[in-house]
């Protein structure tokens, strides 16, 4: 009950911001690129900084467990889209991010500590901080407006986003945070993260036209996202030995169960690519992993008892 009255308590505000979104776009036409923008280049770098975990190093296992849960998502996402015979780079795209990237920091992290305990607050983090490196390397390359190699390449190492990430990963092994005459602004910063990515799913969101073959796109990407992803990673923390220490074990799973990031559609609306396919998969994700992410808390506990 706790877990379902958090994921509620979560899901609430983001209906507002996501429906604030669509009034926008709906009622003025307006881009969401701009907006998009400022959270790739500034709201979501200072999110990263200001939330660097402790000791990332302490669980060599944990980055196998979840960078090999990406992995294998992703190559399952690739076989679908081929039996789906996806023939559009952009639906491609959203099936691949859709399935393979989630939801690990504004849903994994309120979900990890409501099953765990604020004392895994630390798991959560360092989940947090390796499934950045995937997020926003994998969102930039697909988000370049060029899809050559050289290009894609170039636009991912530019990114203020993934240096970031570096930033924070070496931060944290050094043991160092930011300073005390910093950390305020950066705080501040990262408070317009989340609601501005929200905006934008929101924005995407009303310029959604259904179809069937979306519908496919939709249905196979939730699948894979919240039942198989996180199976995977079940099966990696068994083979790894991570599951003998059940506070990292079940903080990965259970951040592999949350519904598909946002991240990556930011990264696309900021380029001015189409991506209301991917913006559908963001939110029936969210609306069914209301389901999905009670019942792989509750199969986690009952498997470590």
């Amino acid at each position: 009950m706790p877990l379902l009255l958090t994921a509620a308590e979560i899901c609430l505000p983001v209906a507002v911001c996501i429906a604030a979104g669509w009034t926008l776009a709906r009622r003025t036409g307006l881009s969401a690129a701009p907006l998009a923008g400022a959270a790739v280049h500034v709201f979501g770098p200072a999110l990263l900084l200001a939330n660097v975990p402790p000791n990332l190093a302490a669980r060599p296992m944990l980055p196998v467990v979840l960078l090999g849960t990406v992995g294998l998502t992703g190559l399952a996402a690739h076989a679908a889209g081929r039996l789906l015979k996806l023939r559009d780079r952009t639906e491609r795209v959203s099936l691949l991010l859709g399935a393979m990237l989630c939801n690990f920091g504004f849903f994994g992290i309120p979900i990890v500590e409501a099953a765990l305990g604020s004392d895994a607050r630390a798991q959560a983090l360092a989940v947090l901080v390796i499934l950045n490196i995937p997020t926003g390397f994998l969102s930039a390359w697909f988000a370049s407006p060029n899809p050559q190699f050289a290009m894609a390449m170039r636009h991912t190492l530019s990114s203020p986003f993934n240096w970031a990430i570096v930033a924070s990963i070496a931060m944290s092994l050094m043991g160092w945070s930011l300073p005390s005459l910093v950390q305020p602004a950066a705080d501040l910063l990262a408070g317009g993260a989340i609601p501005a990515g929200l905006v934008v799913l929101g924005m995407e969101l009303a310029r959604l036209g259904p179809s069937p073959q979306q519908r496919r796109i939709v249905a196979t990407a939730v699948g894979l996202r919240l039942l198989v992803g996180p199976l995977i990673a079940w099966a990696l923390a068994l083979l790894t030995g991570l599951w003998r220490e059940p506070a990292w074990a079940q903080s990965a799973i259970l951040q592999m169960a949350t519904p598909a990031g946002i991240t990556p559609l930011i990264f696309l609306a900021a380029s001015g690519q189409r991506s209301t396919a991917l913006a559908a998969v963001v939110f029936w994700s969210t609306i069914v992993s209301l389901a999905t992410v009670p019942l792989f808390a509750i199969a986690l506990r009952l498997a470590s008892s």
